[in-house]
């Protein structure tokens, strides 16, 4: 999170409010991801002691999106950029509220606070927005089994095409996660290649589950986000579930 703060210098800020007074502070909330499509709400949230507000100001990037002066009537408006629209009913002075977000407004938002007379200080505060899309995050598998006479060696591939970003790919194994020294990846999928004599002499029958999870998945409250399974059944019997 970066900090700037202008205006009047230290020294005639502490002569004016007394040598011990605290400064002004502005803190920007921003939710940890949004998920395509969905609504969002930025907090900008501030204390300037007993200075006025003068105004509240958006930007992402470098382009001013909202705006709040409570002199003016009505004391907040929106500004046009492409694929962000500000819902103007939730947005005030300590917050905006964004509609239909979608990837490419992921990055930089800023948020401008200034203090009306006699000190006119100014704090910006930015933070990045993570977006992710998530509308078809199901992985695909293939399965191949290879028997030898003392060996069952397996050999699949797990793939997710069109979540954004790329989700992170986990095989399983009965449940049990696969160590990565077994597992190879690539740009938009992982391969296992194991024997599974080795792993369980005594069992024939597994179950293989790959699971696809983005950004730490209990941040969004779904769990486990998406899996695809094979049941192994004895001699070459591959059976997707």
């Amino acid at each position: 999170m970066e900090l700037k703060i202008v205006g009047l210098d230290k020294i005639w800020y502490e002569k004016w409010h007394g040598v011990h007074a605290s400064r002004p502070s502005v803190h920007l909330v921003l939710p940890p991801v949004v998920a395509v499509g969905s609504s969002a709400t930025l907090l900008c949230l501030f204390d300037l002691e007993n200075d006025p507000l003068y105004s509240v100001k958006w930007y992402r990037g470098n382009f001013e999106f909202y705006r709040y002066v409570p002199k003016e009537r009505p004391p907040g408006r929106a500004f046009s950029f492409p694929g962000l629209f500000v819902d103007l009913s939730l947005s005030n002075d300590q917050q905006v509220s964004l509609l239909d977000v979608q990837l490419h407004l992921a990055g930089k938002f800023s948020c401008e606070v200034s203090a009306d007379a006699p000190f006119f200080t100014t704090i910006t505060v930015s933070d990045r927005l993570r977006v992710i899309d998530l509308r078809d995050l199901s992985p695909e598998i293939f399965v191949e089994e290879i028997f030898s006479e003392n060996d069952h060696f397996l050999h699949a591939n797990c793939t997710s095409h069109h979540s954004k970003p790329p989700p992170e790919l986990t095989f399983f194994i009965n449940n049990i996660a696969v160590s990565r020294e077994y597992v190879q990846t690539w740009s938009n999928g992982v391969a296992l290649q194991i024997n599974l004599t080795l792993l369980s002499p005594s069992r024939h029958e597994f179950t293989i589950k790959c699971v696809a999870s983005v950004l730490g998945s209990h941040h969004l409250g779904l769990g486990q986000l998406g899996a695809a399974i094979w049941a192994l059944a004895g001699q070459g019997a591959s059976v997707k579930t």
